[in-house]
Order: structure tokens, then C-alpha cells, then sequence
């Protein structure tokens, strides 16, 4: 098949398809026992003429002993059918004839003169000849050789090997169904894709009579081809076969050409009518080889000639065209493709609410049934679209979880379900998808099919919009399971309080080998997106989400030419369009709308089920504003789904102010336990588990995780533990805590503990190891931080007053010496360097740095500092502030929350944290 148009400017792929049995049904094709007219005119009673109807002897096909069905076991016979017409497929040595005759009926004629118009009873061989099966044609007057008259002259080709084709007029080409056929080809740039492989060959011709040639190419080539040597000399290639006869040659063919070549000769030719071209090998009809049994209608009362035919047949072997492959078991198959219907009305419909099923696959049946969707069987349900789209269907055994943006429920699959006091049941049903059933709770997956994971019977997913995180089982319906503690968590991480885009992408995964559900996010950058455009002299802006370089936006694509410019929707004037004429309305872009539809308009030619799968990486985009005041071009990456602005001359684009506007995590849920078990701290592309081992994907690669790798070692970057704990046992009671102690096989935690005022830490040297616990004790608040001399900030408030000692009034102060009016020689108070010195401002309530601390008592009333002393007059008063931890006040509140760090890369385990308090007595607990 050579294709010499062009296709549609829409047309992706094409096929050639068939309608079936082209024009005609093919009923048989044999040859025939000789013709007869009827000549009794006994039995002429108005339903014979002697000139008006032609016997055509079937008994070389069937009913007699020695037909081809009983001699050969073949299992074809020919039945009557009111239509079915008679032409000729050859006489002769392999001659034709284009008559047709219609056939009235057949008869089974017996051995009686009234029943019969063609009998002979002159001998056993005449009356063998005029019984038996025989077709009744009409004559057809100009039908040469084959009428009425060309028998009664003895002349008849019917007698002389004639092979006959019965067949039905057919209307498969008003037919609305057609059958793929040969190969799918893509259609690319406008041009047919083709079978052809090359365009040259290297060909050895071998014969030439006349304009007549043969030979053998290397390559394949096809009928219809011209093919030209170097010399300019052409051959129109005829017929194509394989054939390896010629050595180092795949294909013989036939042509015609006005040249003259040696032969041999071998040379390379080139095809200078490079059509698309198929090759169709399937179909429901072949040519083949059948025995075909033959004869003569015998003289009426010629003994001789009667016992010739009679008893002796030609019998010979010649291709005949049958819609079976064989004549001798049951072989009626058809080697055709999927059926598609002509609908010249046809449009397309994105039903995203409805659910669409295919035939049933059948392990016993050689078609395979799922690639079947017969529209005929109605073959699709609607569900609510008041929920929104369909965007994820999971199975589970005979049930199917259906997610909508806005809503969760299940359908049954070849069931019922009932409900009855006792329960729910599923009964049998010939209803492929059954009523559903939604859960109570409007939670859904909105935009995120991605965060679906599904184990044993349960399906998780995120409400990213509710910021709700939720679990589905029949039995136990819906679950919203991020309200188990961690509510809060999922509010921040989902929620901001700043102007934020809102299409990211959370990526849900199960753990197998740990019975976790996963579910993670990366961060979420927000930017200013601002264009400048010196063709319509306007500015516009609007917020999206940006990568954290601010080189590219992120956005979602939807193919749909409705959202995309056209020749009649475009607003811009020849003036202001900064477009190639060949790609305006390729995609659109709407700044100003990011955060709340964050989507990329595209052509629908550029979706990836039109390219074959293909991903486009530089897609022209318009970028512009709701309100079409300024523009500007931009590039669409179909794989990382980017969108980079590109500056000309006439407009540009900057990406600034960038904001992380919702952090990334990754958080673990525990399906056994049922309680939010540990955050990780890496957050991946993808996730998925196979044999209880579980994958993820960054930045393209697949990386499993083994209980062998390093631990916290992620994507080849190395990260802490972190246990965070809560003590708040008899929570209304305010507590001091004195020790820690950990039970474990590690010392090398670092701790640090907070409450709502307070702050202490524990290095990872100060464990100590006492009966196989790891012991420490508490330091005191630190929450003011580390003293220091050369701290210059002034101290206005504080929590408590452990650190803080009065030494007293000032005498006097002299070199490196402060001399005091009162003793302080009998004070307890530390010196050295974790001390400092501060003045008391009394009229602006606060502690002044002097910037020198006290190394030593040197007397009743006297200290020596590390520097000279400076900032002093008589009559002020000197505090001295030593290191909180040391000399703060100890930890005391309702809880205490404890943060362990341990950074070791070997295993290690923490089976518990206990913490000692006592009673503060300080405090009055409720209730005593």
C-alpha cells in the first residue's frame, strides 16, 4: 500500500483498516462437473425451461462418492442462500472470463423422470452423471462459451476445467466498523511514517527481455517503485517477493523499464518515489493451494462418453482464494485487528468522572480482552462529579477504592454489596461496577494522586487541602489518622499564613519490610513573577511556585486547546505578538493565576498520548495575565515540567523575592501499631516497595534501602538521629529535673532540653555508664547563654535569679581593684572566667556589661578583676553574673521536652528515656 497524500494537520499515527470480505463473502471456490440443460420434458412443468436455466454439475464438491468431501474428508459444502451469484475464476490453461450469472437454487436430483430434467437413464454411468447436487443458474445470453447456446453446440467452456467462485454481495464498505490492519506508524512533521528501511539498495539483475527485467535486491522494495541506477537508467519495480536464491539477496523482483542493462550485472539503485508504504500480510481471506476434481458434461445418451466422465476426473492443483485455512478442520480465522468505528459525527468527551472497562480477559481465549473497549456494550459508569474528577482507583479483591478530588468510596466488581443488620456482604451480580458507596467525611485527593499507596486492604492518601491525611478499608471506612497527634504537624507543613502557591507534590509510598506508610514533600519556593512588555508598554506580576535558584517556574500542564489561544481567541495584534506564526497557541501561561490554578495551558497536539509517549523539552509558551495586558515567550520542559522565561528585545521576565513558603518532611506512619512512629530526613521522587524491599527515586536514580548501608545515610548524604521526647507525667505538677539516663548500647548522644522558659544541655561526654544505664545529670537553665566579658548587651529581664549575685556598693575603684563599702569576704559567689561583672542602672531598670569579671577576693571589701577597671563612681552597685548552666536556677515546669542528637553512622539502639524530677517546692499542687 503506497500512501500519496498528506495527512490531517490533528493525525499523530495512522493505519490502514478493513471493512471486512471487501464487496463480496467468498462462499466457495471449486471447480465444476460440466454443464447441463434440462431436456425431459416430462417433468417440464412451468419450473423448468429447456433454454432458461444452466445446470452446474457440484458434484466434484460434494454428494457423491467420489466427490472432494467424501474422497478427501474435506469438510466443505456449499448451502443455498437467496443473493448468491456465480462468476468465473479460470478455464482452461489459466484463462478468464468476467461473466456473471445468478444462481436461482440447488437441487438434489434423484433417479426419477418426473423429478428430474436432466436425467439419463441410457446407462448406470448416464444416470451417475444427471444425479446428485447441482447448482441452477440463470443464462446469460452474452456470456460467450459459458450461455445456454454454447452447450447445446457442444462447445462449452463450462466442461473445460472451469473453475467457478459462488459468492454474496456484501456491504462492508457501508459499514461503520472497520478492522486495524498491518502496522501502526507515527506521523511526524506532517509526513506518513513508513515501513521502508532505505532508499537505496544494491540490486543484481539477471533476465531482461525486452522492457521485461528481474533481479534480486538487498533491501526491500515495493511495487510501484522507480528505481534509478548511477548511470540514470529506471526500472518500475511490479512484483515483490522474498527470496534468498541469489546469494547475498533478500527479495526477488519483476519490473518494467525502457533501459537497456547487461546481464548480469550488479549495481546500486536508488528510489526516486520515496511514497509511505505498508505492507498488508493480514486479513480473513487466503490464497491456497485445494485439490480441485474436474469434468465434462456427458452427451445425453452416449454411453461412451458417459462412462468417461463418470468414472474418471481430472484432478488438479491450483491456488484458490478461502476465507479458511484449511479444507479439512475447523479454520475459519481472521487475522484482523482492533475494530474502530466510523463516526463522522465523533468528538472527544474527557469524562473524568466516569469509569471506562474493557473486555474481560480470559485465560482460555487466544484475543485478548483487555485491549478491548467496545463502546456498543456501554462499557463505562458515571459517578458523581459534584466530588470532581476520578484520580485514582485501587483494587482490593472484589471491591475497587474509588478517589475523587473532593471524596472517597468503594464500587463492587461483579457483585452487590448488601447491608443487613449483621453487616455488609458482597453477592454476585452481573453488574461489572455496582452501585458505589462514599464515605462520611468530604476528604479527597484533590490534584495529588500521587500520595496514594495501598497494603492488605487499606489505602492512604493525602487531603492536601484539608491538610488532612486519611486511611480507607471496607470495613473500617475512613479514617483520618493525621489527627493522631500530629494534626498540628500537617497544618504547618500543608498551610501558610504568607501568599503561597499551592501545587506540590506529595509523593505516599509503603514500606513493606517495616509496615510503614510514607509520605513526603520537598520544599515549596514561592516568587514574584514579574513581565515587562515594551510592545504593549504594560507590566504585570503574580506569585508561583519557583525553583529555589529562582531561575524557573513550576507548573502543572493540562492539555485542553480550549485554554489556549486560537486564531479567533488570540487578543494580540499582528503589532504586539512575539509568537512564530507555527507555534502561537502551542501553550499559555497566566502569572497571575499560579496560586490558585497552578497549570500550564497546552495545544493537545502536544500531549504525551498523541507523541507516542514522547516528552517535548522546549514546548513555546505565552506568558501573560488574566487580563491580556502584556506578553512575553517562554519555554516548557515536558519532562521536569519548568517553564524558563526567554527575554527578547521587546519584553523580559524576572523571577524574585523567593520564599520557601512550606517546608519539606517526610513522615512515617506504623499501619500495625497505628500511631505516627518516626520522621526521616530525606524526601524523595517516588516510592514503592517490591518483595519487602523498599526503593526511592532522586533526581532520576533508584536507590534501595538496605539494613547493610550506612546508617542515616540517604542519597549519599550522611544525617543525624534525632529522638524527641515529652515528659509531662502528673501534669499538674510542677517538677524540678535532676538526672537522664538512657538505655541503650550508645553514649554518643548529645541532649538538649527545653521547657516554655527554659533551656539546658548535655554533651555527649558527659554520659556515664552505671548499670548499663547511661547517666547524666541536668545542668541548670542556659537559657540566658554563655557569660562572657566582652558582651556588650545590657540585661533587662531574666527568668531566675541563681546566677545573678549582688556584691555591693562601690568605695572606690583604682587600677585592677574594686573596693567596696560593705564585706564581701564572707559571700559565696564563683570567680574566674565564667563569671562578669555588670553596673545596676536603677533608673533605667537594668544591668550594664563592664566588660572585666573578678579573679579573686583580695580582701574584706575587696576584689581584683582580670583588667583595669572602668565605668565606676561611688555609690554603684556591682552585680556579678556567672555561667547559667553552672549557677542557674534549676529546671523546673509542667513537662520537660528532650531532643537527643547522635550522628554515628554504625547501628545503634535507644530502648528508653527516663528522666528523675522531684517535687518543686516552690509550688502548691492542686488539691493540697
Amino acid at each position: 500500500m503506497r500512501i500519496k497524500h498528506n495527512p490531517p494537520v490533528w493525525a499523530k499515527r495512522y493505519a490502514p483498516v478493513y471493512a471486512g470480505r471487501g464487496s463480496i463473502i467468498n462462499k466457495v471456490q471449486y471447480s465444476v462437473g460440466g454443464a447441463y440443460l434440462a431436456f425431459n420434458d416430462k417433468s417440464n412443468q412451468g419450473s423448468f425451461g429447456a433454454n432458461q436455466s444452466i445446470y452446474l454439475s457440484l458434484n466434484t464438491l460434494q454428494g457423491k462418492e467420489n466427490s472432494y468431501t467424501n474422497q478427501f474428508g474435506a469438510i466443505i459444502e456449499y448451502g443455498f442462500a437467496v443473493g448468491d451469484k456465480v462468476r468465473i475464476v479460470q478455464y482452461g490453461n489459466n484463462q478468464k472470463a468476467q461473466y456473471v450469472f445468478k444462481v436461482v437454487k440447488t437441487v438434489e436430483l434423484i433417479d426419477d423422470q418426473l423429478l428430474n430434467p436432466l436425467l439419463d437413464r441410457s446407462s448406470l454411468s448416464a444416470i451417475q452423471n444427471t444425479t446428485g447436487t447441482f447448482l441452477v443458474i440463470e443464462d446469460n445470453s452474452i456470456a460467450g462459451g459459458f450461455n445456454s447456446k454454447s452447450i447445446l453446440d457442444n462447445n462449452s467452456n463450462w466442461n473445460n476445467d472451469c473453475v467457478i467462485e459462488i459468492y454474496r454481495e456484501n456491504k462492508a464498505f457501508d459499514t461503520t466498523l472497520y478492522y486495524e490492519i498491518g502496522t501502526n506508524l507515527p506521523i511526524t512533521a506532517g509526513v506518513h511514517g513508513s515501513e521502508r528501511t532505505t532508499l537505496t539498495t544494491s540490486v543484481k539483475l539477471t533476465s531482461q527481455s525486452g522492457n521485461q527485467v528481474s533481479g534480486y535486491a538487498v533491501a526491500q522494495i515495493y511495487k510501484g517503485d522507480i528505481i534509478q541506477d548511477g548511470s540514470g537508467r529506471q526500472i518500475s519495480v511490479g512484483n515483490v517477493t522474498p527470496s534468498t536464491a541469489e546469494s547475498g539477496f533478500n527479495y526477488l523482483f519483476y519490473g518494467t523499464t525502457v533501459s537497456t542493462f547487461t546481464i548480469p550485472s550488479t549495481a546500486n539503485f536508488t528510489v526516486t518515489n520515496p511514497d509511505a508504504v505498508l505492507l498488508l500480510n493480514n486479513g480473513d481471506s487466503y490464497y491456497r493451494l485445494r485439490t480441485l476434481l474436474t469434468g465434462a458434461g456427458a452427451t445425453n445418451q452416449n454411453i461412451v462418453s458417459n462412462t468417461r466422465i463418470a468414472f474418471a476426473q481430472n484432478n488438479i492443483v491450483d491456488f484458490v482464494e478461502d476465507y479458511r485455512v484449511s479444507d479439512f478442520y475447523a479454520s475459519n480465522y481472521q487475522s484482523l485487528g482492533r475494530t474502530f468505528p466510523y463516526l463522522p459525527d465523533a468528538r472527544t468527551y474527557k469524562r473524568t468522572g466516569s469509569i471506562t472497562w474493557s473486555d474481560p480477559f480470559n485465560i482460555d481465549n487466544t484475543t485478548l480482552g483487555l485491549s478491548s473497549f467496545n463502546l456498543t456494550k456501554i462499557n463505562f459508569k458515571d459517578l458523581s462529579y459534584d466530588y470532581g474528577s476520578i484520580r485514582s482507583l485501587v483494587p482490593y479483591n472484589e471491591l475497587m477504592y474509588v478517589l475523587h478530588e473532593r471524596r472517597t468510596g468503594v464500587l463492587s466488581i461483579n457483585r452487590n454489596i448488601i447491608t443487613a443488620d449483621t453487616g455488609e456482604a458482597l453477592v454476585a451480580s452481573n453488574l461489572v461496577i455496582g452501585p458505589p458507596r462514599y464515605y462520611t467525611g468530604e476528604f479527597g485527593i484533590n490534584n495529588n494522586p500521587e500520595s496514594v499507596a495501598s497494603y492488605r486492604g487499606y489505602v492512604f492518601f493525602v487531603d492536601a487541602i484539608a491538610a488532612k491525611v486519611c486511611r480507607l478499608g471496607f470495613e473500617s471506612g475512613l479514617e483520618v489518622i493525621s489527627e493522631q497527634l500530629v494534626d498540628a504537624f500537617f497544618e504547618s507543613v500543608m498551610f501558610s499564613t504568607e501568599t503561597t502557591a499551592t501545587n506540590r507534590r506529595y509523593i505516599g509510598g509503603v514500606d513493606k519490610e517495616n509496615t510503614e506508610y510514607i509520605v513526603s514533600a520537598s520544599p515549596l519556593y514561592t516568587s514574584e513573577i514579574t513581565v515587562d512588555d515594551t510592545l504593549t508598554g504594560n507590566q504585570i506580576a503574580g506569585f508561583g511556585r519557583t525553583n529555589s535558584g529562582s531561575t524557573v517556574i513550576n507548573a502543572t500542564p493540562v492539555y485542553d486547546d480550549s485554554l489556549t489561544f486560537n486564531w479567533d481567541s488570540d487578543p494580540r495584534d499582528f503589532e504586539v505578538s512575539q509568537d512564530d506564526y507555527s507555534e502561537s497557541g502551542a501553550g499559555l501561561l497566566i502569572i497571575d493565576q499560579l496560586t490558585n490554578t497552578p497549570i500550564v495551558a497546552m495545544a493537545e497536539n502536544f500531549s504525551p498520548a498523541y507523541q507516542n509517549g514522547a516528552l517535548n523539552s522546549a514546548v513555546p509558551v505565552t506568558v501573560t495575565s488574566s487580563s491580556f495586558d502584556a506578553f512575553m515567550p517562554s519555554t516548557f520542559n515536558q519532562e521536569s515540567t519548568e517553564t524558563t522565561l526567554d527575554d527578547t528585545v521587546d519584553s523580559t521576565g524576572t523571577i524574585t523575592n523567593t520564599e520557601e513558603t512550606l517546608p519539606g518532611f517526610t513522615i512515617a506512619y506504623d499501619i500495625r501499631g497505628n500511631y505516627w512512629s518516626t520522621r526521616y530526613s530525606y524526601t524523595p521522587e517516588q516510592i514503592l516497595s517490591l518483595s519487602d524491599a523498599l526503593y526511592t527515586f532522586k533526581n532520576g536514580i533508584i536507590y534501595q534501602h538496605s539494613p547493610t548501608a550506612p546508617r542515616n545515610t540517604f542519597y549519599g548524604v550522611a544525617a543525624p538521629s534525632i529522638v524527641e521526647v515529652v515528659s509531662n507525667f502528673n501534669p499538674s505538677m510542677i517538677k524540678v529535673y535532676e538526672a537522664i539516663s538512657l538505655e541503650g548500647n550508645s553514649n554518643a548522644w548529645s541532649c538538649t532540653m527545653n521547657n516554655s522558659s527554659q533551656t539546658s544541655a548535655i554533651a555527649s561526654s558527659i554520659w556515664q555508664d552505671k548499670e548499663g544505664f547511661y547517666y547524666a545529670p541536668i545542668h541548670q537553665d542556659s537559657s540566658m547563654g554563655l557569660v562572657s566579658t566582652t558582651s556588650t548587651a545590657n540585661i533587662t529581664s531574666v527568668d531566675g535569679t541563681s546566677q545573678f549575685f549582688s556584691l555591693g556598693v562601690v568605695d572606690s575603684a583604682s587600677g585592677s581593684v574594686i573596693n567596696f563599702k560593705n564585706a564581701i569576704n564572707n559571700m559565696s559567689f564563683p570567680v574566674g572566667s565564667t563569671t562578669a561583672l555588670y553596673r545596676l542602672n536603677a533608673a533605667s531598670n537594668r544591668l550594664e556589661p563592664l566588660g572585666y569579671r573578678a579573679n579573686s577576693k583580695s580582701g574584706e571589701k575587696q576584689i581584683t578583676c582580670n583588667a583595669t577597671t572602668s565605668g565606676l563612681i561611688q555609690n554603684d552597685v556591682v552585680v556579678l553574673v556567672a555561667t547559667p548552666s553552672i549557677e542557674g536556677d534549676a529546671v523546673r515546669d509542667y513537662f520537660l521536652q528532650v531532643t537527643l542528637t547522635n550522628s554515628l553512622t554504625t547501628p545503634h539502639e535507644l530502648y528508653a528515656i527516663n528522666l528523675i524530677y522531684a517535687k518543686s517546692n516552690l509550688h502548691n499542687q492542686q488539691g493540697q
